[in-house]
């Protein structure tokens, strides 16, 4: 259900930036030629604890060169969220709770199609997560499974990645090592996640000198994760390893 347009102050209280021009249309913005969007999701307290995380990482997940999209603070209207708002023109929407509702929204408002294979992919990911975090791994890798088999491109380095890391956990390593090859064959770059469940497969396994081959990939690839704590931890750890096993 559409909600209200809100004021200025009340989107400006929200972190909301508004994006000015007369001559905008209402929730659009040109941008080259093209029609761009700037959603902002509510990620509050309320809205927070009836989902918007999820529906906030699926919007972003899209990486649709239309879409804008990033949290912001409360849209006021709690009791009919997860709230959502399209800038320019303040445009509120509400009871934005799932990918399949997200989806609808951007149709609708922003023409811009969503396939049912991308928000079944993401519900299966999204639910597997769930199920991992419960300690249902059995369960959990099943769910990814069935949303790699959708095949859906721009889901399939999330799915491989996090089966991986179940299959680490079960003892399968070989197999989590096979499916973090997958995910980082898959993942676009930045997402550095699918390095380090390679580097963890490679390293349970003793194959240490892969491990610091994977991490060399990485910062080439990613050069601002040399910066980063985890990076430090990993490499310190793998050169202590090698030394031992060169001794």
């Amino acid at each position: 259900m559409m909600g209200s347009v809100r004021c200025p102050a009340t989107c400006a209280a929200a972190g909301v930036r508004m994006q000015a021009g007369a001559d905008a249309d209402p929730g659009v913005s040109r941008v080259g030629g093209r029609t761009k969007y700037s959603v902002r999701v509510c990620i509050n307290k309320t809205c927070k604890g009836q989902g918007s995380p999820g529906v906030l990482q699926f919007a972003q997940d899209l990486c649709h060169p239309d879409l804008d999209v990033n949290s912001c603070g409360c849209l006021g209207n709690c009791g009919n969220g997860p709230n959502m708002v399209i800038l320019p023109a303040e445009r509120e929407v509400s009871h934005v709770g799932t990918p399949a509702r997200m989806a609808e929204v951007l149709n609708m408002e922003c023409g811009i199609q969503v396939s049912s294979d991308l928000v079944e992919a993401t519900q299966c990911r999204q639910s597997g997560n769930v199920l991992a975090r419960s300690g249902k791994l059995k369960e959990a890798m099943d769910k990814y499974s069935e949303g790699i088999a959708l095949g859906v491109s721009s889901t399939l380095h999330l799915l491989y990645s996090n089966r991986s890391g179940v299959r680490l956990t079960l003892g399968d390593h070989e197999g989590a090592q096979a499916d973090a090859l997958l995910a980082v064959e898959h993942a676009p770059v930045g997402f550095t996640t699918a390095h380090i469940r390679l580097i963890d497969a490679y390293y349970i396994q003793g194959q240490y000198e892969q491990s610091a081959q994977v991490l060399q990939n990485l910062v080439d690839t990613n050069p601002e994760f040399r910066a980063t704590k985890e990076f430090s931890l990993i490499s310190k750890q793998l050169e202590k390893d090698l030394k031992v096993v060169a001794r």
